[in-house]
C-alpha cells in the first residue's frame, strides 16, 4: 500500500509538472526520489507510463515489476513480472482486466488482453489472450476452467 500511494504521488506531480513548470519541477524531484528510495525499500518498480485503477493490492512487496495497464481491484503476488513483449506477432504491453487475482511467481508479457474476474494460479507464464472468468495455470498458461467464480478471493466491504 506504501509503494502504491508513493506511485500515485509521482503521477501527481508529474501532471503537475506539465501544468507548471517552475514548481512542479521541485514537486517532480521530490517525488522522484521518494519514489526511487521507496523502490529500493520495496524492491518494487512501476514504470512512469503505467496506468492502474483503483484498489491494486500487493500482497507480498518484493521483487515486483509492473509495465503494463491494470484494472481496479486487483492483487499481486510476491516476484510478479507484468511487461513489455512480443507475442502473438505483436509488439507491446498487457492489459490487465479488474479483479484479477494474480498468484506468485507469474509472468505476464506482451500484447495481450487478461479479462475481467481472472485467476492467474502461481508459476504461469501467460503469453496468449485470456477470456474473463478463468482459471488459468501452467507453463506455458492455458485456461484450465473456463467459469471460474474468484470472488471468495476478495475481502467484502
Amino acid at each position: 500500500i506504501h509503494y502504491v500511494a508513493v506511485y500515485r504521488f509521482f503521477k501527481f506531480t508529474q501532471y503537475y509538472y506539465h501544468k507548471n513548470r517552475i514548481l512542479g519541477f521541485f514537486l517532480y524531484f521530490i517525488a522522484s526520489s521518494i519514489s526511487w528510495f521507496a523502490g529500493l525499500i520495496y524492491n518494487i518498480h512501476i514504470e512512469s507510463y503505467d496506468d492502474f485503477g483503483p484498489g491494486l493490492f500487493i500482497a507480498h512487496p518484493s521483487c515486483i515489476f509492473i509495465g503494463g495497464k491494470i484494472g481496479k481491484n486487483c492483487i499481486l503476488h510476491q516476484c510478479t513480472t507484468i511487461g513489455w513483449g512480443y507475442s502473438e506477432g505483436k509488439y507491446g504491453v498487457p492489459e490487465i482486466g479488474d479483479n484479477v487475482w494474480i498468484g506468485p511467481n507469474v509472468i505476464i508479457y506482451g500484447n495481450i488482453k487478461i479479462g475481467s474476474n481472472e485467476t492467474i494460479s502461481a508459476g504461469a507464464v501467460v503469453t496468449k489472450d485470456i477470456p474473463e472468468k478463468a482459471l488459468a495455470l501452467g507453463n506455458p498458461c492455458r485456461v484450465v476452467t473456463a467459469d471460474y467464480d474468484n470472488s471468495l478471493l476478495y475481502i467484502k466491504k
